[in-house]
């Protein structure tokens, strides 16, 4: 079956990245508009529609509808590897960094970014700010699961990374490698668009 369709917007884009990170995850509608910055309109819409192709189910919780996948969709297994081949690791890995409270600034940099056709190199993220790391490990465990790669981080608080700049080699390294953002110097996410990242900027404590 041709399943083309399943990406005609952007808010089931959004909504089939969330939600394939982790397919055991549900959400209530307001959680969901906190998490992608859609109107909740739009979210809800969609979610009905999803719900009457029979790839998304609900369940009542007190006053709260919960959204989840419905995995005994026939598709299920083609819809989620289709996901994983039409939108690309990197908005996923962006999807699970904007569910955790703390993140300043991330970054993928390494070989992945210079071969990402390559599924053997390994994915890595630099992430400054002041969050909890199981949280963020609980996130990209899921990740790792979904895209079946490697992953690996350096996490710093921006005090850390100031002072260690000119002598930790995971910094410098990182430096040096070309980067795809995911969260900009300036807190904003950043739909993967080409990083204008500089030591000078680093240096200057803008990371």
């Amino acid at each position: 079956m041709d399943l083309s369709h399943i990406f005609k917007s952007k808010t089931r884009q959004a909504l089939l990245k969330l939600y394939f990170c982790d397919s055991d995850s549900s959400y209530y509608l307001r959680e969901l508009e906190r998490i992608l910055d859609i109107p909740v309109s739009m979210i809800h819409k969609e979610l009905l529609r999803l719900k009457e192709e029979g790839s998304f189910l609900s369940i009542k919780k007190g006053n709260r509808s919960y959204f989840y996948i419905n995995k005994s969709y026939p598709l299920f297994d083609e819809l989620k590897n289709i996901v994983r081949k039409t939108i690309g690791i990197e908005g996923i890995i962006e999807d699970a960094l904007k569910k955790i409270e703390g993140i300043e600034s991330a970054y993928i940099y390494g070989s992945f970014v210079k071969n990402k056709a390559n599924l053997a190199n390994e994915i890595n993220l630099f992430i400054i700010g002041k969050l909890r790391e199981d949280v963020l490990s609980k996130e990209l465990d899921c990740v790792r699961k979904f895209a079946k790669r490697k992953i690996s981080y350096n996490l710093y608080t921006k005090d850390e990374f100031n002072r260690k700049i000119e002598k930790d080699s995971s910094i410098l390294n990182f430096i040096k490698s070309p980067k795809i953002p995911l969260k900009n110097e300036n807190g904003a996410y950043c739909d993967n668009n080409a990083a204008n990242f500089t030591y000078k900027s680093l240096r200057a404590g803008h990371v």
